[in-house]
């Protein structure tokens, strides 16, 4: 089966924030105030996906107001920041929104999100080497930037 075809059954998207809707760089002017970069392309993506029916939420360990601030004005309701237990936010989050394993898309970057992988659920993981070394044993596809 080809992965368009695993993807026909996803009613929901779970993304990490810092390196998969980030580039994955942090900039700190002073203790306060902390930058994170992104793609409007990914912001319009996510628009669209919520336009489609689609559940969109942000499963990250990173914390900030502007993430926060950032997925409102698009749209996003379910928002888990500082999330160091992302496995049990993610089963929450299933039985929250009556959802099963396969119908979610996870993706992530990094190893704390493959943790979140099962046999049953779609994941796919974008990253530098070492974590698409590590992430390539427990996922179906993996996807680099070139």
């Amino acid at each position: 089966m080809n992965y368009k075809a695993k993807l026909h059954g996803i009613k929901a998207f779970v993304f990490d924030y810092d390196g998969v809707i980030s580039d994955g760089n942090i900039w700190s002017a002073n203790d306060q105030i902390i930058v994170r970069s992104g793609n409007v392309k990914d912001g319009y993506a996510i628009q669209y996906a919520l336009r489609k029916g689609y559940i969109v939420a942000i499963l990250s360990g990173g914390n900030g107001e502007s993430i926060r601030s950032r997925m409102k004005m698009l749209g996003v309701e379910d928002v888990y920041l500082g999330s160091h237990r992302k496995k049990e936010i993610f089963e929450q989050f299933l039985l929250d929104k009556g959802l099963e394993a396969e119908q979610v898309l996870y993706v992530g970057d990094d190893i704390p999100d493959s943790l979140l992988t099962s046999r049953r659920q779609r994941n796919f993981f974008l990253g530098k080497v070492l974590s698409l070394l590590l992430m390539a044993q427990v996922t179906e596809v993996v996807l680099t930037r070139l």
